[in-house]
């Protein structure tokens, strides 16, 4: 079952190249099409309706190709899949020796596919798209550790200071901007 998932997997990332290059080839076509037909026909307007045509299909190429190609998309989704079909296998591989008795069929027909289905477009997208949020969340927390230690100093320096009345206003805006970043409410 192993084996199998790994072969679909194979022909679902071939299958992005693939379609990369169904658009491209798409498009050079239409483009080749419209340029060579405003070589043709007569009359200015419909040789620059065509011409313009042309023009714009090219355009869609190259941007297709810069924006959604060549920005690494599909290069980051292909690791990210990868990334969490081997976190998978490495919760199987432990269990391939075992009888049945220990590793219950359905358990194993439910990792394996679980395996299987991280091979997926749309798997790939999410696992990027939590990544991204995982990192949100850590640079709030990191924020927030530096308004609490940006604080603590505060605090040591108005111990020490002959105007703590600077030192209190200073930590409480200090304070409100961790209870914004905490909790998503400003204080009034």
């Amino acid at each position: 079952m192993l084996k199998q998932a790994d072969d679909v997997c194979t022909s679902e990332k071939a299958l992005l190249l693939k379609r990369q290059a169904e658009v491209n080839g798409w498009m050079s076509i239409f483009t080749t099409g419209l340029a060579t037909t405003s070589t043709i026909v007569t009359g200015e307007l419909a040789k620059s309706i065509l011409s313009g045509g042309a023009a714009i299909i090219s355009g869609s190429r190259d941007h297709v190709n810069t924006h959604v190609y060549r920005n690494q998309i599909i290069q980051t989704i292909t690791k990210a899949i990868d990334t969490e079909r081997v976190r998978l296998l490495e919760i199987i591989t432990p269990h391939l020796k075992q009888t049945s008795a220990t590793y219950p069929v359905d358990e194993m027909i439910r990792e394996v596919n679980a395996y299987h289905q991280a091979c997926s477009f749309g798997t790939g997208l999410q696992i990027v798209m939590e990544s991204v949020e995982k990192r949100e969340a850590f640079d709030k927390m990191a924020r927030v550790q530096s308004i609490d230690d940006q604080i603590r100093t505060l605090a040591d320096e108005r111990g020490r200071s002959i105007a703590p009345a600077d030192a209190d206003a200073r930590m409480q805006i200090l304070r409100d901007e961790r209870i914004r970043l905490a909790t998503g409410v400003t204080i009034d």
